[in-house]
């Protein structure tokens, strides 16, 4: 590996998106509430346009549509998605979507029709303060389908064929290793299949380590990896549709704690 450039984007930048040409990158200022658009060419960033939003919004993600010409901010701060409109090198907001709480992490359908966003604080239909994934209209902005997880879930990806979605859930696991849950709580991997109007069915739970947070498919989505930040590893489920077996014996150790990684058919 070898750094090419650093550039400035907002402060406390979190969330990254490219579009599928690799022609745009998105970023998110949490510290500035900011959405700053980026340019690639010739393997360099230039910064062309940047959207304001409003004090606290805290953006921690953004996601870009399949067709590259739609953007939505996932606003921890004050509980709101925010469509955004890519015309070449510009950005500019189109509307504001009022959802559930504390949207954390999210992906995209194939056809851009829907939203799969992760909400640490739940959604006006399920209990609030209980971490909820759920499916976001993107035509209506509304949500039409959610369900408990558990504490903090992290990541949502889809499978490259986009039958089922993958969360990773911290439920109330430890981030350091003296903590007193330690040996008791850990967190888990949690499987829906994806089915017509974005509608998700329970598929199949595993058990992970500690405050584990990114998760990609395999790109015949019959394998999983998730990262685990405690135990600083990476672990291998293999999946058959119906069950998750875990592959202890291909777990990857990683020197610094994992925290997000992505394949070009799962983000």
């Amino acid at each position: 590996p070898k750094l090419l450039q650093t550039v400035q984007a907002g402060t406390g930048a979190t969330g990254v998106f490219l579009n599928k040409k690799a022609s745009v990158a998105l970023v998110t200022g949490t510290g500035d509430d900011t959405i700053t658009l980026f340019t690639i060419k010739d393997r360099q960033l230039t910064q062309t346009s940047q959207v304001k939003l409003e004090a606290k919004a805290e953006p921690r993600d953004v996601i870009i549509a399949p067709d590259g010409k739609v953007a939505y901010a996932l606003r921890f701060g004050d509980a709101k998605v925010t469509k955004l409109a890519i015309n070449g090198d510009q950005l500019s907001r189109v509307a504001d979507f009022d959802v559930g709480v504390q949207p954390d992490g999210g992906n995209i359908s194939a056809d851009g029709r829907y939203l799969f966003v992760n909400f640490f604080g739940g959604t006006p239909s399920t209990t609030k303060g209980v971490g909820a994934t759920s499916v976001i209209d993107t035509r209506s902005g509304k949500i039409v389908d959610a369900h408990e997880v558990g504490a903090l879930p992290e990541s949502v990806v889809l499978s490259p064929d986009g039958k089922y979605a993958a969360v990773v859930v911290g439920n109330g696991s430890a981030t350091v290793r003296n903590a007193a849950n330690y040996s008791s709580v850990f967190g888990k991997l949690s499987i829906f299949a994806v089915g017509k109007g974005g509608k998700l069915t329970p598929v199949t739970e595993a058990k992970l380590g500690h405050a584990c947070q990114g998760v990609v498919f395999s790109d015949n989505g019959k394998r999983l990896l998730v990262q685990c930040s405690v135990e600083r590893d990476i672990r291998v489920f293999d999946f058959d549709g119906k069950v998750l077996t875990e592959r202890p014996e291909a777990i990857l150790p990683m020197v610094s704690r994992p925290g997000a990684m992505v394949t070009a058919k799962t983000r």
